[in-house]
């Protein structure tokens, strides 16, 4: 997660100090992911995982470029709970 803009200071390092840790990625045509009942992901607390980053990474935007009236409606759902 480095920065790949030429304009970007040649010191900038990754978003977080000590490292990323991937929970989730999905790409196009990749099958959704759908957890069994009663399962997931645990965050904060002791973890280690204290925040969570959404990144969306677009490989081809030309028709947004060329129609500013367009809109994306992409997205996921996050469900979070405070019980086990």
């Amino acid at each position: 997660m480095a920065a790949t803009d030429d304009d970007a200071p040649d010191d900038l390092g990754p978003v977080c100090e000590s490292g990323q840790t991937i929970l989730y990625a999905w790409a196009m045509d990749a099958p959704k992911l759908a957890l069994p009942k009663d399962v997931g992901f645990k965050v904060g607390g002791d973890t280690g995982v204290d925040y969570l980053v959404l990144q969306v990474h677009y490989g081809i935007v030309d028709k947004f470029v060329k129609d500013k009236s367009l809109t994306d409606a992409s997205g996921m759902t996050l469900n979070m709970t405070p019980d086990k």
